[in-house]
């Protein structure tokens, strides 16, 4: 049987009415992680990191397909 105990984390953007959605769905499965937006978060961090002087090289060659 599916349920919410098959689960263990729900995903979605950052908007403020997701956000109050994700309060009132976690206080109803408190054992649900709550990763809000992980996609974009994780490409900012990749856009974070290539900026570093440490990468400029790498960066300067990547090509985009």
């Amino acid at each position: 049987k599916i349920g919410p105990y098959k689960f263990s984390a729900t995903s979605s953007d950052n908007a403020g009415n997701i956000k109050k959605a994700y309060r009132l769905f976690c206080k109803c499965y408190p054992h649900m992680l709550n990763l809000q937006d992980p996609c974009h978060l994780l490409n900012l961090a990749i856009k974070d990191i290539c900026l570093l002087p440490e990468f400029a090289k790498v960066s300067s060659e990547a090509t985009y397909f």
